[in-house]
Formats: C-alpha cells, sequence, structure tokens
C-alpha cells in the first residue's frame, strides 16, 4: 500500500524515461576503451587515431585514469582511456565494426576494457568521463 509521501515520489508512467529494454530504437554510437601506456600517452593517442582512421569509427577523446597515489605507486603501467565515436550521426555500430577496430589497434596498443556506448530512441547515454 502506498502513502501520500511514495505517491509524490514515485514518477507516473508518463514522466519515467524508457530504460533498454522499453525503447523502441537502440543502437550503438561508440565504445570507450582502456588502455595500457608504458610508451607515452601521445604516442598511444595518435597509434590509436591512425588505427581508427582505417574503421568507421574515429577518436573522440582521450584521458588518464584517475586513481590514488597508492594505485599509482603499486602499478607502473599508466593507463588511459579511449572513446571512439562512429563517424556519421546516422550510424549503428556493429560488433563487426569493433572488431575491426580491435584489429587494427591488436599490434600497437593493449587493451583491457571496451564498455559499448548506447543511444536509446534518440537519446545518448554517453557517460561523462569515469572518475575512479
Amino acid at each position: 500500500m502506498m502513502n501520500a509521501i511514495d505517491r509524490a515520489t514515485t514518477p507516473t508512467d508518463q514522466t519515467r524515461p524508457l530504460g533498454p529494454r522499453e525503447s523502441v530504437r537502440r543502437r550503438v554510437i561508440g565504445v570507450d576503451l582502456w588502455v595500457e601506456c608504458p610508451s607515452g600517452r601521445e604516442q598511444v593517442v595518435s597509434q590509436a587515431r591512425l588505427a581508427a582512421m582505417r574503421t568507421h569509427l574515429r577518436l573522440s577523446e582521450a584521458w588518464d585514469k584517475v586513481g590514488s597515489e597508492n594505485t599509482a605507486r603499486v602499478n607502473e603501467l599508466a593507463e588511459l582511456q579511449l572513446r571512439f565515436v562512429a563517424r556519421r550521426d546516422d550510424v549503428h555500430l556493429t560488433d563487426e565494426a569493433i572488431c575491426e577496430l580491435l584489429d587494427q589497434l591488436a599490434g600497437r596498443i593493449r587493451w583491457s576494457q571496451l564498455v559499448k556506448l548506447e543511444e536509446f530512441d534518440g537519446v545518448s547515454v554517453l557517460e561523462p568521463r569515469l572518475a575512479y
């Protein structure tokens, strides 16, 4: 049984945003990729940009992983987060397109984690830069 406070704070069906399972149109618009950069940030970014030129994606952003001082001391390898997005706004990226990017990066960059960036019913769910 709902009391008055619950009714006031519970969103109605009209105001509740659609979730992934309820959306009408869902598409992948990019990927975030965590990479190791033992050779220096600038070199890794230029290699990633060059590799992406041969695919349907482009390098949009690159930023350093934010961590505590203890993590930095223990882990000598710096980690970088790269955001690749589709070259055209109206394109749905397939798994094959993402694998094509990973194939291009394979001999140059070692990556550890990949997250797909999606759009639901035209609303982008690109997360702001992730802080750790």
